[in-house]
């Protein structure tokens, strides 16, 4: 009985965030270039400030399917210590977009005065995306059975964390260098 409350909780999930996936690719995807130039316009750092506020959308939709998962089923009753499997995978998803979004943010804001609009633009972008994938593809690869389908979207996330942080280090590495000489 319980694999199949549990089944039937991810299909419903699969589907709504499915839905709301599609919605968000055509509502802010829908372009003439790669990018229209309201999406990138004003100072670098309104373009941080905006897309690091979109940046946190995958982390307040794992805040939410654990609070409806918690209200809705006896998933979340704090006086069982007995959690299933849909609200132990949400659990897991909730903490490593927590991580991953902090991470990001942290290396995102320094490095506004170095990278074009667009490039800010691209990057927020990005790692939203990479964020929705992997929320998407962890409950999918329990669901069949293959762990490795949440890769793709942890990859890319911490890639661009990563790839940011180096930049940051390097600017910093730069500048010392710089004021020593």
């Amino acid at each position: 009985m319980r694999k199949k409350t549990f089944y039937s909780l991810l299909f419903v999930y699969l589907v709504f965030m499915g839905t709301f996936t599609v919605w968000f690719f055509r509502k802010f995807w829908e372009t003439k270039g790669l990018l229209e130039e309201s999406w990138y316009s004003g100072s670098p750092q309104e373009v941080v400030m905006r897309y690091s506020g979109l940046a946190t959308v995958p982390l307040v939709i794992s805040v939410f399917t654990v609070m409806f998962t918690r209200m809705f089923t006896s998933a979340g009753n704090t006086l069982e210590s007995t959690d299933t499997e849909f609200l132990v995978v949400q659990k897991n998803i909730l903490q490593n977009n927590l991580e991953q979004t902090f991470l990001f943010l942290v290396n995102y804001f320094p490095v506004a005065t170095e990278l074009s609009n667009e490039t800010l633009a691209l990057v927020g972008l990005l790692f939203v995306s990479s964020r929705l994938l992997y929320y998407l593809s962890y409950p999918l690869g329990v669901l069949v059975g293959f762990q490795p389908l949440r890769g793709p979207g942890f990859i890319l996330s911490f890639g661009l964390t990563v790839s940011l942080l180096k930049l940051n280090i390097y600017k910093l590495v730069e500048k010392v260098n710089l004021t020593t000489c």
